[in-house]
């Protein structure tokens, strides 16, 4: 004999809401992105952020170059004295980021008279609507600060004075010629000076990040272990015994490698196959898993949003992602599909916050045109400067590896 579907007790409906698993105030939120490196450039023991009361712009000194003053001589010898000016300042103005969440009165009212009712009333509802909305703004918010992060450089709206955008990593830390980023020809013209600074001009070369590359997926020589070896000694600077303080502090503290989901499978994959090799799998032997791999101490930490960000030139004169079958080195223009590990120093390269508008709430307000309508903002102003671009360190293959992954 055939059953009866429940639905089909009309009474039974009536009397009954739908089980939810959870809480009003838990919803599942499946729009988040799988990772926030905004987050970790900001916050723990290898990221940093600054705030700050004001001023007309984010500046900071740099010295990119000495001019040579100290030879050897004989007693004796007259000397012609010089007074070089090779102090230089970079530029960044603050940025301005705005959201908010709306609701109506009824919404929120007759939800609210649901909650606080009767606890038959509180049984049927299912979501905490005021909770759920401003839950979503932050989503939206933060998801916004991962994707800028790793934005397309545009000079127009990164660079210039009336631009809109905070600048991203890659207009920093990139592998064209003398650190000046290309967006394509449909995407703007080439970046001319970063922070006010043209690395091209006379005694302005250090102005640029550190770049390498690998060329193979195992062999020792040449593959991304051994590349992170010569990157570290690339990155490390010593101060002298002696008067250090007019040194910059040489610290490695505040490093993270940054890289795609295939670069963190790679290097992954890399550390799995010299296990036998001498390296010791954390998770124990019959885990292959390695959660948390580094480099020297130095996490190599995986972001989502280089799986598709379009930062590198294709053939075309366009933009495309790492893994796209046209995309090419920056360096040299030959082909280069495969992972790129973004090596930033949180130290010279950080989130600055204004003091007093650092995810700030304004008032809530009522929409003049509706007067059921209440809106909420949220402002932040910030900016993400780099005070030395030597100190930053880029990696890309010098062909095509690891295609299988993608």
């Amino acid at each position: 004999m055939a059953g009866t579907a429940l639905t089909a007790f009309s009474s039974f409906a009536e009397a009954t809401g739908p089980l939810y698993l959870s809480g009003p105030r838990h919803v599942i939120a499946d729009a988040a992105k799988n990772t926030y490196s905004f987050g970790q450039l900001m916050s723990g023991n290898r990221g940093n952020k600054k705030t700050i009361q004001g001023g007309e712009s984010i500046r900071e000194s740099v010295k990119l170059n000495v001019t040579r003053r100290t030879r050897w001589h004989l007693p004796g010898d007259t000397h012609s004295w010089k007074n070089p000016q090779n102090l230089k300042k970079i530029q960044a103005r603050f940025r301005y980021l705005i959201t908010h969440m709306a609701w109506t009165k009824q919404e929120v009212l007759l939800n609210d008279k649901i909650k606080y009712g009767t606890s038959d009333a509180q049984f049927q509802q299912y979501v905490d609507l005021l909770y759920d909305k401003e839950g979503e703004m932050w989503m939206d918010k933060w998801n916004l600060l991962e994707e800028s992060m790793w934005a397309l450089p545009i000079s127009a709206d990164m660079e210039s004075d009336d631009g809109v955008q905070m600048y991203s990593i890659p207009a920093f830390v990139n592998g064209f010629p003398d650190g000046k980023f290309v967006p394509g020809s449909d995407n703007g013209a080439t970046w001319t000076t970063v922070e006010g600074i043209n690395s091209t001009d006379t005694g302005m070369s250090n102005f640029t990040p550190t770049v390498d590359t690998y060329s193979a997926t195992t062999t020792n020589s040449d593959n991304i272990i051994s590349t992170f070896d010569s990157m570290w000694k690339e990155l490390r600077f010593e101060a002298p015994p002696s008067h250090a303080d007019y040194f910059t502090d040489p610290r490695y503290g505040k490093y993270c490698i940054f890289t795609s989901k295939v670069g963190h499978t790679a290097y992954q994959q890399l550390l799995r196959e010299h296990t036998a090799e001498g390296f010791h799998n954390v998770t124990g032997s019959q885990d292959p898993a390695f959660p948390d791999p580094a480099y020297y101490g130095i996490p190599v930490k995986w972001v989502s949003e280089l799986q598709t960000a379009t930062l590198y030139p294709d053939a075309g004169n366009g933009v495309v992602s790492e893994g796209d079958a046209a995309c090419e080195m920056q360096t040299t223009g030959a082909t280069g599909i495969g992972p790129r590990f973004y090596w930033i120093n949180s130290e010279f390269l950080h989130p600055v916050f204004h003091d007093e508008m650092y995810f700030e709430k304004d008032s809530v307000s009522r929409a003049h045109e509706d007067p059921d309508t209440y809106v909420m903002p949220v402002s932040t102003w910030c900016q993400m400067p780099c005070t030395s671009r030597k100190r930053q360190g880029y990696i890309e293959p010098s062909g095509d590896h690891y295609t299988a992954l993608y």
